[in-house]
């Protein structure tokens, strides 16, 4: 296995981190003011969106795995 197919496999924990770093700073605004509220809400929607975006790269990993 080249080092570009192993980088491609493990692609996803990446997202997972960095959704998790997300979820993360959004309790933390959350807990220095109530005006940050909106921030907050960004912040936890881009986590979200990361959290998706890795699902969907550990599924595509799985499946190019199984072939």
């Amino acid at each position: 296995m080249s080092d570009t197919e192993q980088k491609r496999e493990s692609s996803s924990v990446w997202y997972f981190v960095g959704a998790t770093f997300l979820f993360t700073a959004a309790v933390f605004v959350m807990t220095m003011t109530d005006g940050l509220m909106i921030v907050a809400g960004v912040i936890l929607a881009l986590g979200a969106v990361g959290a998706i975006a890795g699902a969907v790269a550990l599924r595509r990993e799985l499946q190019n795995k199984q072939h």
